[in-house]
């Protein structure tokens, strides 16, 4: 009677090929979630500059979208109170940083007016800017017009 299952042998062998395999294929997989990132970075940014014009408009006040190049971060400040004068995140701060992600960018802070228009009162720098996104050798680009158009 012959008893059921695997050698030693048989096990070492499949577990030889699954890591040949694997070495193999690793290389275009990295790559694969270092360009799946960048993607998603470039993404964020664009729903979160969106973000910043929805809220100008639904707050009938001034919008910021602030660029942060050290901590790879962007977020949109609004004035959300009923008395004005106090600014509030709106949305969630973007971290690129978990994701290998660095951003260099020309300007630092991005304002809308109520309007949903760009605008440089106060601190607020020109809407017309360029935010590049790199992970490795990957690389994407977004152009803001000056009318705070998004060129992708």
């Amino acid at each position: 009677m012959r008893n059921k299952g695997f050698t030693i042998v048989e096990l070492i062998i499949v577990l030889v090929m699954a890591g040949v395999i694997m070495a193999v294929i690793s290389p275009s997989l990295s790559r694969a979630f270092r360009r799946t990132g960048v993607r998603a970075a470039v993404d964020e940014f664009s729903s979160t500059h969106s973000l910043a014009r929805s809220a100008a408009v639904r707050f009938g006040r001034m919008a910021e979208l602030h660029i942060d190049v050290d901590a790879s971060a962007f977020w949109v400040e609004v004035d959300t109170s009923s008395a004005g004068g106090v600014m509030d995140t709106v949305g969630v701060v973007k971290y690129q940083q978990g994701n290998d992600v660095t951003i260099k960018s020309t300007r630092a802070l991005l304002c809308f007016d109520a309007r949903g228009l760009p605008t440089t009162r106060g601190a607020c720098e020109a809407p017309d800017a360029e935010i590049v996104f790199s992970s490795g050798s990957r690389v994407d680009t977004i152009t803001i017009t000056a009318l705070g158009r998004i060129l992708r």
